[in-house]
């Protein structure tokens, strides 16, 4: 946690102004704001170190193992799949046009198939693989199962993706699955590779 303590200090370092005590939010981004809303709430006692510790570990640990994961199964199922690979290719070169400009924030909206492709990898190498939660109260699931208050309850997410009772062939690397027609009747907790609620991942988009 070393890391992180140094960003503590350094971040309420940076956000104190030396005579009113004051937060610095300016026109930072997302991560940033978080972590001043952590700073703010730590300086009005609501939140201790260690408290602000943990967020800074979310923000900088557990987003590196789950983005290169991500991109190491993409750039797999990719190498695998020539028709997707020439159809990521045609769309970029749509866009740029053989150009060597930075992609822009609208350029990465027109990237429609590949966000498609991202997503069919998502479903088949989640980052996450499974998630738990405690029931705060007793759930009843049917006239048969009860979920006693408590309880540890897991979402294996590997294997809900893998329901062919909602992606039909599901060991199938097939990104016209998120279609906009192949994926406006699906539930919307079929698919949840940064889990879903209150307490999903901050690093979903």
């Amino acid at each position: 946690n070393k890391l992180s303590i140094e960003i503590n200090i350094q971040t309420k370092d940076d956000l104190i102004r030396p005579n009113d005590n004051k937060i610095i939010i300016g026109n930072s981004d997302k991560l940033i704001k978080e972590i001043n809303w952590s700073m703010e709430y730590n300086l009005n006692k609501s939140i201790d170190d260690v408290g602000i510790r943990e967020e800074v570990d979310t923000f900088m640990f557990e987003g590196h193992d789950t983005t290169t994961s991500c991109i190491c199964f993409a750039l797999l199922a990719i190498a695998n799949n020539f028709d997707v690979q020439n159809k990521i290719v045609e769309e970029l070169q749509t866009i740029f046009k053989n150009s060597e400009q930075i992609a822009t924030f609208d350029d990465l909206h027109n990237m429609i198939y590949l966000d498609k492709v991202l997503k069919e990898c998502l479903r088949l190498y989640p980052s996450v693989p499974f998630i738990s939660r405690v029931a705060e109260e007793e759930v009843n699931l049917s006239d048969e199962y009860t979920i006693p208050e408590g309880t540890i309850v897991q979402f294996h997410l590997y294997d809900l993706h893998r329901n062919p009772e909602i992606f039909p062939d599901p060991e199938k690397f097939d990104p016209e699955r998120f279609s906009v027609e192949n994926s406006k009747d699906r539930h919307p907790f079929a698919y949840v590779p940064f889990s879903a609620g209150p307490r999903n991942c901050i690093g979903q988009k």
